[in-house]
């Protein structure tokens, strides 16, 4: 960055830029502490979270009947093809490049973070809080489209539900949200504040989701999925189970008195 960019960051009310900024000016070679690499080593040899028996944060506000299906734990159709896994793959490494140079700068204080709402079955993993314990962090690695939206419009509302949910989980009421832009690595930060209309939504959204379950209904058929059309559908990997109507547990058995 420039210093004229430099100055204009200290300057403004953003929590990240301004000290990563600073961090970058001096180290264009990173050589990470010994705990920040065994960090990064840790996380590459996690096992994927379980998802099946809890509602994800990060799939609120999209396809509540493919929620559902996740929750139930329902057998995928289709695994993601290559480009599909390819993205997923440097969002992760993108993700480590951000909470080591954090931890680095000395701007985030924790990653990975675990939360949760028992009583809605609700879970989730923050990307980091930051190094004063009272404000989360979101990093969003997004195509050259996606970007030039948010930065006419804002966060997306998706990620705001997303984001919400940990508020709700947390307490945490302020949020640090990172867009990188995947070609260029140009990034742009958004500081989010707890809004209690979209809280009140994502509480609804994870009511109406646990009555599903106890009344074993579906969530209607996103419309361009009845239509099998768009990407959404030809990603999903329940789009066939999706079609049957079926519910995917398993079949109850009435027995009648002789």
């Amino acid at each position: 960055m420039a210093l004229s960019k430099l100055v204009k960051a200290r300057k403004s009310e953003l929590i990240v830029t301004p000290v990563h900024e600073a961090w970058l000016a001096q180290n264009s070679n990173v050589e990470l502490r010994d705990e920040v690499a065994d960090f990064v080593r840790n996380e590459l040899l996690a096992k994927q979270r379980k998802r099946s028996q809890t509602w994800s944060s990060s799939s609120l506000g999209y396809c509540e009947r493919k929620h559902v299906y996740q929750y139930m734990g329902a057998a995928k159709e289709r695994q993601p093809d290559s480009d599909l896994a390819n993205i997923f793959i440097h969002g992760t490494w993108t993700h480590l490049k951000w909470q080591a140079m954090g931890f680095m700068a000395t701007w985030l204080g924790q990653a990975e973070v675990p939360c949760a709402i028992p009583e809605l079955g609700y879970t989730g993993t923050i990307d980091g809080i930051l190094a004063d314990g009272e404000t989360g962090w979101e990093l969003k690695s997004i195509n050259e489209r996606g970007f030039k939206f948010v930065l006419q419009d804002g966060i997306k509302l998706e990620h705001k539900r997303q984001i919400t949910g940990y508020m709700l989980a947390t307490g945490l009421r302020r949020w640090s949200v990172i867009y990188e832009e995947k070609n260029t690595q140009e990034y742009k930060e958004f500081v989010y504040e707890y809004d209690e209309t979209l809280a009140d939504s994502v509480r609804d959204e994870l009511a109406r989701l646990n009555q599903h379950v106890a009344t074993r209904t579906l969530p209607v058929m996103l419309p361009d999925c009845a239509e099998k059309k768009n990407s959404t559908y030809k990603q999903c990997a329940y789009r066939d189970l999706c079609a049957t109507d079926r519910w995917p547990g398993p079949t109850l058995t009435i027995r009648r008195k002789s």
